[in-house]
């Protein structure tokens, strides 16, 4: 008899883990059906270019980082290192190869570093509204700080640490969370090492602005 409870047990054990896991899977596909969409309808609308996937897009992208022994890993602390590595860097060559692959990347796919409100806010707060359980609270977590670095600037260093800091190792792992932050290094490198971005700044130096008093 005891035999028996013990197999009805690990039985239902197995039923509500495979439960469980199918959720958590509807919720990450449904984030990625919602980016790609999203995405996709925005380049289209605007170089007319193949719909493509967005997270498959990103991770030719990690490859690159990890190719230029810009990335190491695929760590929380590596991301991190990398972006404060990119923000700090005073020097005009140490990121100019992979900001050249990059652009390259994305021109063939038509996309926009820039092009954020879809994967950074929009996607996550929907999902997250239909889903309230630990996945749905992990992108909503995720999208909430995803939107104070839109307000705040790209390269706000707390901030940086705060969104990492949403996700445990183990959801660092997976593809639809880590998107976000590979993109963030993106923009980071874009902001840095885009010469028509630095024209811009170059102008505004030792502009006079109309005093109001």
């Amino acid at each position: 008899m005891m035999r028996l409870f013990s197999y009805i047990f690990t039985f239902l054990s197995v039923l509500v883990f495979t439960d469980c896991s199918c959720q958590n899977n509807k919720v990450e596909s449904a984030l990625k059906e919602c980016v790609n969409q999203k995405v996709n309808k925005n380049i289209q609308a605007a170089y007319g270019k193949e719909p493509f996937d967005f997270y498959d897009f990103i991770l030719k992208f990690e490859k690159e980082l990890i190719s230029n022994n810009l990335l190491k890993n695929r760590t929380k602390d590596d991301y991190y290192n990398l972006l404060l590595s990119i923000i700090d860097d005073s020097s005009d060559s140490k990121y100019s190869k992979i900001y050249t692959q990059q652009n390259n990347l994305m021109d063939d796919y038509g996309f926009s570093a820039f092009s954020t409100e879809a994967i950074f806010t929009q996607c996550p707060y929907h999902i997250s509204e239909s889903s309230k359980d630990t996945e749905g609270k992990i992108i909503y977590a995720e999208g909430n700080v995803l939107n104070k670095l839109m307000a705040q600037g790209f390269d706000d260093k707390e901030l940086l640490k705060e969104l990492i800091n949403t996700l445990d190792e183990e959801s660092f792992k997976k593809e639809v969370y880590r998107a976000p932050i590979i993109l963030l290094v993106m923009i980071n490198i874009d902001t840095k090492y885009n010469p028509d971005l630095q024209k811009l700044k170059e102008r505004q130096k030792g502009k006079k602005f109309l005093n109001k008093n």
